[in-house]
């Protein structure tokens, strides 16, 4: 009881840090009784975000903020949550404000969390409302989502968007005219955001790299090796690098562990391949994408091809960078359609198409990502994939998204949109 009393007392004396708004309107989960859950990489910013809406909130001692990674809190017991539910009894906080609000943060260190969590919600509903974060996609699994079902909100946050990082850097995005000048600002902006990515503290500082080098090897040591107690931390830090400076290609269990072993004198089995890149994925590091089959079983037999949280990461890992610029732009893309919570796919017929979009039960829209689409080989390839696969989903048109080309044209009876990456980003 007398740790969570004086983190409490910390909270209470600390003044919240300045901060920039992300593109997440703060109403739409404060004014209700749900629990919200926040999950997201590490540094992906999370707690920001938990500031944001306490920012939003007339502060007083109602709102308490508690982050369970916060050395002080150690050991994290099993009955620290009670202890803080005490807190609130001692104190007669509802009694006195009316409704208490509880910012709960890499609430996934706590066991148990998501039963106190739902009894709370059950019992004082209306009374106190509690925000969680996490930095692993388990916080929200199975188990979880079945106790809290009807009683949550999900924020699945990434690092910052092309729009949300041009706020970043003071480049205003709302009504403006894109002149010559500004425009070539604009791409300026846009190949940082590819080469560093878009976390948030990453886009503030002048020390880059080396910021991401240690969120890489922060993310991989705490969340990956010391979360799921792996022992391997060469082959899980190999992994990790193979997977996310291989982005934009076909990613299979057998053959990564069979190039392991043969190129790199790297014992380790697929059974283990296949369990660290869950771990990877868990944590939010990897994405894994399948191949579009309405046969679920084909869909577990083709290779996925992988892509990673933040662009910045991948060229901090990778000595190859100008040779994967399209590669970079083709995850840039990826991370796009799945900050909206689109079902994504690739597809692969005689030819193949980067990311298939489903809404439903249906396929609304095909894209391909090409940087040097002037190259006229290149352009027919990325053209005949599409047409392709217009004609088996029954589309009338494809995108083909390229560094600053535009135009449409008519192939075929089929409809070819080139939009330039920056126009896609800003929906512009």
């Amino acid at each position: 009881m007398e740790k969570v009393r004086l983190a409490v007392q910390e909270w209470y004396e600390k003044d919240i840090p300045e901060m920039l708004p992300r593109m997440i309107d703060p109403g739409r989960f404060m004014e209700n009784d749900f629990i919200v859950d926040i999950i997201g990489s590490r540094r992906s910013g999370k707690t920001y975000l938990m500031y944001y809406f306490i920012k939003n909130l007339k502060r007083d001692k109602n709102v308490i903020f508690l982050n369970f990674e916060n050395r002080k809190l150690w050991p994290i017991s099993g009955d620290i949550l009670d202890d803080m539910l005490n807190f609130i009894y001692e104190n007669r906080l509802v009694e006195e404000y009316g409704r208490v609000y509880l910012f709960l943060d890499e609430i996934q260190i706590v066991q148990n969390w998501e039963r106190f969590v739902r009894n709370v919600y059950d019992e004082f509903k209306g009374k106190i409302k509690i925000f969680v974060s996490g930095s692993s996609s388990k916080i929200m699994g199975k188990e979880t989502a079945s106790l809290l079902t009807g009683r949550h909100l999900s924020i699945k946050l990434f690092p910052l968007n092309f729009r949300e990082f041009l706020n970043f850097k003071n480049f205003g995005t709302e009504k403006v005219e894109y002149s010559q000048r500004r425009k070539a600002v604009l791409l300026k902006l846009l190949r940082e955001y590819l080469d560093f990515g878009g976390f948030p503290e990453v886009v503030l500082s002048s020390q880059k790299a080396d910021i991401l080098n240690q969120y890489y090897i922060d993310i991989l040591s705490r969340d990956v090796a010391e979360r799921y107690n792996l022992r391997e931390m060469n082959t899980v830090e190999t992994l990790g690098k193979y997977m996310i400076t291989n982005i934009g290609s076909l990613f299979s269990y057998w053959k990564t562990a069979k190039f392991f072993s043969n190129n790199l004198k790297l014992r380790v089995s697929t059974a283990s391949i296949q369990s660290y890149t869950k771990c990877m994925e868990d944590v939010f590091l990897v994405f894994l994408v399948p191949i579009f089959s309405y046969k679920i079983k084909e869909q577990m037999q083709y290779p996925r091809k992988v892509y990673c949280v933040d662009t910045g990461l991948v060229n901090a890992m990778s000595f190859k960078f100008s040779e994967n610029f399209g590669k970079t732009m083709e995850n840039a893309v990826f991370l796009e359609l799945k900050r909206s919570e689109n079902d994504v796919f690739y597809w692969k017929g005689k030819g193949e198409v980067d990311f298939v979009i489903k809404k439903g039960l249906k396929v609304r829209e095909l894209i391909q990502v090409c940087y040097d689409i002037k190259d006229e080989k290149i352009r027919k390839r990325e053209i005949s994939a599409l047409i392709e696969a217009m004609n088996e989903f029954k589309l009338g048109e494809g995108m083909i998204i390229t560094w600053d080309y535009e135009w449409d044209e008519n192939v075929d009876g089929k409809k070819i949109i080139y939009k330039p990456l920056w126009k896609w980003l800003l929906r512009v």
